[in-house]
């Protein structure tokens, strides 16, 4: 019983040592089932590219195009200062002062 186990665990042995062994590197590439976009192509910025007509591979925004968080139209509201540059007195005419903005004020202070 004991020669049949010892058989078996080496056996386990040699096919877990074999397993690991590479005697190289491949060189065929990975087999990817569903590649899907894992193989694009990488392009440097500003670098020349066949796919579009001009050549470019960055593109220009859209005309009228505004970065997340950027869009600071209403000056009174985001500087607290008028056209001139001074201070405001009140608030802004796009805020209503209301409880909701009071109770959200006084937990922004609590904080």
């Amino acid at each position: 019983m004991k020669t049949k186990i010892r058989i078996v665990v080496l056996l386990f042995a040699v096919l877990a040592v074999a397993g690991c062994y590479q005697e190289r590197p491949s060189e065929n590439p990975p087999i990817h089932v569903n590649p899907d976009m894992d193989n694009q192509p990488r392009y440097r910025p500003q670098s020349e590219s066949k796919f579009f007509a001009d050549d470019a591979t960055m593109r220009t925004p859209v005309p009228g195009t505004v970065a997340l968080g950027e869009l600071d139209d209403d000056i009174e509201f985001f500087t607290g200062k008028d056209e001139r540059g001074e201070f405001i007195e009140g608030l802004p005419d796009t805020v209503k002062l209301d409880m909701p903005l009071m109770l959200r004020g006084q937990e922004r202070f609590n904080i």
